[in-house]
């Protein structure tokens, strides 16, 4: 290039960790600390793909929510910039994405030697998202519960 000059090339464009996980807006339980937050990049790139939401008809536990999904797990840093996602786009909970009326927005996360599923949702009480990090087996989840999918 005759009168450009190269500043800096492959500029990585995302969320900073540090950042975004210390919003007001946020509280994380042990076992999301414990098992996702160290997986996450310091510096998260932007989300590439798509996703699909589907609502939960009725009850079901993990096996039957994956069963009829087939694959779609997402990464840590994945998840990451889809969080950022819901508290650009939902800070005060309202919204349409993501569902606000304290059912579990429930996401399941490829770790290095398993899958967990991480379900954020609208605490109204305390005016602040939550995410908890639940190993799969445990507890079902309720109808009127949104689980996310990798296209």
């Amino acid at each position: 290039m005759k009168n450009l000059k190269l500043v800096q090339k492959n500029i990585a464009i995302g969320i900073n960790k540090q950042s975004l996980f210390s919003s007001s807006n946020l509280w994380c339980d042990k076992d999301f600390k414990d098992w996702v937050y160290p997986k996450i990049s310091e510096d998260v790139p932007g989300f590439t793909g798509t996703l699909s939401s589907f609502s939960l008809t009725e009850n079901m536990n993990d096996s039957e929510i994956r069963a009829e999904l087939g694959k779609g797990t997402i990464t840590p840093d994945d998840f990451a910039a889809i969080l950022g996602d819901i508290l650009q786009k939902q800070p005060d909970g309202k919204g349409d994405t993501y569902e606000d009326s304290g059912y579990s927005n429930i996401f399941y996360i490829r770790l290095k030697d398993c899958v967990v599923a991480v379900s954020v949702y609208w605490d109204s009480d305390d005016r602040r998202w939550g995410v908890r990090a639940w190993r799969l087996g445990g507890s079902g989840w309720d109808a009127g519960g949104r689980v996310f999918s990798r296209n």
